[in-house]
């Protein structure tokens, strides 16, 4: 019995560091033999987060106009219409957006490299356009994102790493001179106004932190859009816009605002991000 009991005192004395609360400490060794423990708290981890972070981007203004003029024949005056180039101007823009969501990141030696992040959003982009540049545009991009997070590093303080994501949103614009396209497009040839839109979205970032304070810079850029735009409707030779044409060309009108489209081209992110 002395003697178990002077191997066991001899063991422990020789291995006392290996006999570490594996419930909190991580890896151990025992008998020289590395031993992960599996809930090891690394600092990239599962966890609820709330985001908060500045933008900078460009906003992508287009337009075409419809192009007038007169004909006659024997039995009435008639028009013809054709639209111009559209014309394409890009603008600086400034913002800010919000997200909140859950991320999942592995706790295993093997798995912490990895994870899945999906919340929601809200940017907010605002730029000034037109040749002064004295009219505004706001533009409001809102939905849901999911990101697969790889990471380079996560230690027990400290992690960087990648993300790579996408995004389902809405968007909604908001124009100070809204009440000129409503007259000039939907009040001339009961053309419609359609500040609402949808996109899909690519987001590419680097995120790096600990376990509480979180930062990452990136980009956003929008791949698709479904209507987002203020457009006049086919115009045809009936006798109530042939008057409106003459009328027109009478003050020396030929070209008209056709179709208006407004678009963010990217944006450029520096986020913070507080982890639950």
């Amino acid at each position: 019995m002395k003697r178990a009991l002077c191997l066991i005192l001899r063991l422990y004395a020789l291995n006392a560091e290996s006999f570490k609360d594996v419930l909190t400490k991580g890896d151990y060794t025992f008998f020289n033999k590395k031993v992960v423990s599996p809930i090891k708290r690394y600092a990239d981890r599962s966890a609820f987060y709330l985001g908060l972070g500045y933008q900078l981007g460009s906003i992508q203004h287009n337009s075409s106009n419809l192009n007038l003029s007169q004909r006659f024949n024997k039995s009435q005056i008639i028009f013809s219409d054709s639209l111009s180039p559209v014309f394409k101007n890009s603008y600086v823009s400034n913002g800010l957006g919000v997200q909140v969501g859950y991320k999942w990141v592995g706790k295993h030696e093997e798995t912490k490299w990895f994870g899945f992040r999906w919340g929601l959003f809200y940017d907010l982009s605002a730029s000034l356009y037109g040749s002064q540049e004295s009219q505004s545009v706001i533009i409001s991009t809102y939905g849901t994102s999911m990101d697969l997070l790889l990471n380079a590093y996560n230690g027990d303080k400290f992690f960087a790493g990648f993300n790579l994501g996408i995004a389902f949103a809405g968007v909604y614009d908001r124009l100070s001179d809204a009440l000129l396209y409503q007259t000039l497009l939907q009040n001339t040839f009961g053309g419609k106004v359609n500040s609402n839109g949808f996109q899909f979205l690519v987001d590419l970032g680097v995120r790096l932190g600990n376990k509480r304070n979180q930062f990452g810079f990136g980009i956003k850029i929008p791949t698709y859009y479904f209507n987002h735009y203020y457009s006049m409707n086919n115009i045809s030779n009936n006798s109530e816009n042939v008057l409106k044409v003459l009328r027109f060309l009478e003050y020396g009108i030929n070209s008209l605002l056709y179709q208006v489209d407004f678009r963010r081209n990217y944006s450029v992110y520096f986020n913070y991000t507080y982890s639950f």
